[in-house]
């Protein structure tokens, strides 16, 4: 199952379900397409280098990363309270 959360300027973010485990995840999906700059495909290598190397407990959690002809897919833990921005703007 697949649910948008999100989207953003090179990504969109969805909410999905392993079918299996039954675990939700969030899955950043990045379009080859919009990485039009050789820039832009660094910036993504750089950020999942990073990202797969981090662990802290107010870090979400890098599971996986693939990629496919036309995406590239980053799994990752689901926040479900908040989004970075309604905690910066003090929302609930």
């Amino acid at each position: 199952q697949l649910a948008l959360l999100c989207k953003g300027g090179f990504a969109k973010c969805f909410r999905l379900t392993d079918m299996e485990t039954n675990e939700e995840w969030a899955c950043k999906v990045v379009q080859k397409a919009s990485l039009t700059k050789q820039r832009h495909k660094a910036k993504l290598q750089t950020e999942i280098k990073i990202h797969k190397g981090l662990s802290h407990p107010h870090v979400v959690r890098f599971h996986d990363c693939f990629e496919d002809k036309e995406n590239v897919y980053i799994i990752m833990e689901l926040c479900s309270s908040q989004t970075m921005l309604e905690l910066v703007k003090g929302k609930k």
